[in-house]
């Protein structure tokens, strides 16, 4: 089953273009504000302050690369799986 559309076209888009399909700050905004809820949870609850993130950026029309859900109109639960995919890695999989 192929769920990863958006992806490829978005790392399609980033090779022909060399501009990422959306703004490369909201990956920078989450990922100051996971960094300072962890910290949070290590100083058990801590208000973080995060002058860091007082920032803006304006948004760009990203909807072409991001999926709608049309792919289940198309694989529903009766759509067999491929033969001989077995999710994870036997030499890397512990036996329960």
């Amino acid at each position: 089953r192929n769920l990863f559309k958006a992806l490829s076209h978005s790392v399609q888009h980033f090779f022909r273009t060399g501009r990422a399909p959306y703004p490369v700050e909201r990956t920078l905004l989450v990922s100051g504000v996971l960094d300072a809820a962890m910290w949070s949870h290590e100083l058990k609850g801590c208000r973080i302050n995060t002058p860091n993130l007082e920032w803006s950026y304006s948004p760009t029309e990203f909807s072409a690369f991001r999926e709608t859900g049309a792919s289940w109109n198309v694989l529903t639960r009766e759509t067999p799986e491929e033969k001989g995919f077995e999710p994870g890695d036997e030499n890397l999989v512990k036996p329960r």
